[in-house]
């Protein structure tokens, strides 16, 4: 296969150049080179391989086969994302976000993320995310933030599993729901994503607590009803006689005082709130 692209390569077969530069920077049935992957690349990104030129981008920006150059970067990733490049519009996208060899521009970084993940592109479905939850370049909208994440979320990026899970659990452009903060919480911890892991325990505690305290609060009412469900004793002080019922409510004890026959109440007294 080697000696058969390398022949119509020299030729000037734009795919045949693409498919060395990849062999020779994967190593497949050649040495593994860096510098002779980038010949053959740059050879085919000239005539407009989108391919050819989102790999130069990459080269420029790792800094391998060609000493490390972002301006240069910047430009084969926007030759190749004009063209529809679903992951040199993302890698653009990022070069806007953080000022790499271009300056700074959340707008144009929204752009190129949104036409990335249009097609499909996970990296730039969590960038949306954090971009409307960080208010870069739009206004803040935690509604807009949750859509991308959970959209990332289910294509199994971790990160995006763990930002929704705060989402939910905080009722942040959702609704408040710890089993879905649970949920996205674990399957970004069983990737192996350590700050997942960190909020599972923390959340656990959380809850533990909460369930402690409604549990504590339970039995402290449910002993206050008890008391006032029970009528105290009945006095007799002379001619009269008291007792204690709770109102209507049971939030209240009140003291009924009327007339005493035979050391029983009868009649109507006065309520008194004690």
């Amino acid at each position: 296969a080697i000696y058969w692209y390398k022949l119509s390569a020299n030729q000037g077969n734009a795919f045949a150049q693409y498919n060395l530069g990849a062999m020779h920077s994967n190593g497949l049935g050649v040495k593994r080179d860096k510098s002779i992957a980038f010949k053959w690349y740059k050879l085919a990104a000239e005539q407009g391989q989108a391919r050819a030129q989102y790999n130069l981008g990459q080269m420029y920006v790792r800094g391998q086969g060609v000493p490390q150059n972002y301006e240069a970067a910047n430009k084969w990733y926007k030759l190749a994302a004009v063209q529809g490049h679903p992951d040199a519009q993302y890698a653009l996208s990022v070069m806007y976000r953080n000022g790499n060899g271009v300056a700074q521009d959340y707008k144009a970084a929204i752009k190129w993320s949104k036409l990335a993940a249009e097609q499909g592109n996970t990296l730039a479905k969590y960038n949306l995310g954090w971009m409307y939850s960080e208010g870069k370049g739009v206004l803040q909208d935690y509604k807009v933030a949750a859509e991308w994440y959970a959209l990332a979320a289910e294509d199994g990026h971790a990160a995006a599993q763990h930002e929704l899970g705060w989402m939910h659990y905080q009722g942040n452009g959702v609704p408040q729901n710890s089993k879905a903060a649970f949920k996205w919480f674990t399957l970004a911890a069983e990737q192996g994503y350590a700050q997942a892991r960190k909020s599972l325990a923390k959340i656990k505690t959380h809850i533990a607590q909460k369930e402690n305290a409604k549990t504590s609060k339970s039995t402290s009412s449910a002993k206050n009803n008890k008391a006032l469900t029970q009528e105290v004793q009945q006095k007799q002080t002379n001619n009269t006689c008291s007792v204690w019922k709770p109102n209507s409510n049971k939030n209240m004890v009140i003291k009924w005082s009327g007339n005493c026959v035979d050391g029983r109440w009868h009649g109507v007294g006065v309520g008194e709130i004690i």
